[in-house]
């Protein structure tokens, strides 16, 4: 089974790169993929410090998405009958972020990675991946990290 338009969250680890493969493999081969990065604030200072914060957050948020660019840019010489697109957030949830795109761009699947906590470590972490997988759309397709 393929896929036209694959959705894949990435964190720039070396486990985002292999879910990315699999993304590939399941897409079309005139496939789509959109390869989506979330940035966290790191400053929510008020005050004084928040220029130095907002300057801060703002260079991870370019280098953030230099990175994303970068990484569509080496997968579309590897492979290139596949479209990428890259889309880059730090305003919204990162769930919330994941079902406007998956609306907005018709995603097929959901491709992202997950590290299967449970128990107490779950509930004090929270786990996206679970909250994309109870709000999703369309099928979301986990992978163990």
């Amino acid at each position: 089974m393929t896929f036209k338009n694959i959705l894949c969250p990435v964190d720039f680890s070396d486990s985002s790169s292999k879910i990315v493969e699999l993304a590939i493999k399941l897409s079309e081969v005139d496939g789509n993929i959109i390869l989506f990065h979330h940035s966290v604030l790191i400053s929510p200072v008020q005050g004084p410090e928040a220029a130095i914060g907002f300057e801060a957050d703002q260079e991870l948020r370019d280098l953030a998405k230099s990175q994303l660019d970068e990484m569509a840019a080496s997968l579309k010489s590897k492979y290139p009958t596949r479209t990428l697109e890259t889309y880059h957030s730090f305003l919204k949830s990162m769930v919330d972020e994941i079902n406007e795109l998956t609306k907005e761009k018709h995603v097929d699947i959901i491709v992202m990675g997950t590290h299967g906590r449970t128990g107490l470590k779950r509930l004090l972490l929270g786990s996206i991946a679970e909250d994309v997988l109870r709000h999703a759309e369309c099928p979301v397709f986990l992978v163990k990290v």
